[in-house]
């Protein structure tokens, strides 16, 4: 029905208006693995915001912004085009599937894009929006602010928005986070596994469940299950919270045989950027490591 609604208004649509009538169709698969994919820019509308927004519980966070934008870095989003949040949430939703997690974290990239919410009735233009934000300093201010061309938008993964450290081609972007003062998780963002010793144990992070460039997986579980055997740590840490997915058979005996490996507690750390695979090595970390000698950390 809803592909028969867009065919009957063939030749009068947008750009923005075929992207949303697409989306929704796909949506109504209901699933984080069905929906509209953009593979290349062109794919996309010819502008986008200057900003890239991060959706956590409780807030809806500039995550980067660029050029005249740049102060409102870290600033916490109030309003979008007089829109809270929670409500401009109930209007975007239904251009994807999934659980509101998983929504929330794809739907940023439709937010930001030229004519999407105008084509969902939110906003009266295509190209610029309207937001009141907090900044950092606990100012709150109101910006009518234009969207710029996609050759200055780089694009990323969405968990990669986090880390602070430049983007492949990206000019001009101030990060909410300083370099110098982020977490062990967020360092070295564009490496897709990592083995390091902590005060509290062996921590093993993994981003993918795949082969990502310059860094084969299988070479990656090869070095883990030798540092382990090696240093006998006392306890083990795998965190998954960015972990994308790919294929859950690199990871998935590795993932069982770990609990075993070790005379100290194993630690697991999820969250809701946790996809796919990366659900499935989780769920056999935990089925594997038992009640005793196994601890789960809540989601976040």
């Amino acid at each position: 029905a809803r592909l028969k609604t867009l065919e009957a208004r063939a030749g009068r649509l947008t750009p923005s208006d075929l992207l949303v009538g697409l989306a929704e169709v796909a949506a109504l698969a209901d699933n984080a693995h069905s929906g509209v994919r953009y593979h290349t820019p062109e794919a996309l509308p010819d502008k986008r915001l200057p900003l890239r927004l991060i959706w956590f519980p409780d807030a809806l966070v500039v995550a980067r912004a660029h050029g005249d934008a740049a102060d409102l870095a870290g600033a916490r989003v109030l309003a979008v085009e007089g829109l809270s949040p929670d409500a401009l949430y109930g209007r975007v939703r239904v251009l994807l599937g999934g659980k509101e997690l998983d929504r929330k974290k794809r739907v940023t990239e439709l937010i930001e894009s030229e004519g999407v919410l105008k084509s969902l009735g939110v906003a009266q233009d295509a190209d610029a929006l309207t937001l009141r934000l907090r900044l950092a300093d606990g100012r709150k201010v109101t910006r009518r602010i234009a969207m710029i061309p996609q050759a200055f938008t780089p694009t990323a993964e969405f968990e990669r928005l986090w880390a602070p450290q430049a983007l492949a081609g990206e000019t001009g972007w101030t990060p909410a986070l300083k370099p110098d003062a982020v977490p062990l998780y967020l360092r070295d963002a564009d490496r897709p596994f990592r083995l390091e010793t902590t005060p509290v144990g062996l921590y093993l992070q993994f981003r993918s469940n795949s082969d990502e460039d310059g860094f084969p997986i299988a070479d990656f579980l090869k070095a883990a299950e030798a540092r382990i055997a090696a240093d006998k740590p006392a306890n083990l840490i795998v965190d998954l919270r960015f972990d994308i997915g790919g294929n859950l058979l690199t990871t998935l005996d590795f993932m069982r045989k770990l609990p075993s490996a070790m005379a100290g507690r194993t630690y697991l750390l999820v969250g809701p950027y946790t996809f796919s695979a990366g659900i499935v090595s989780a769920a056999a970390l935990e089925e594997s490591g038992g009640a005793p000698g196994g601890s789960r950390a809540g989601e976040g």
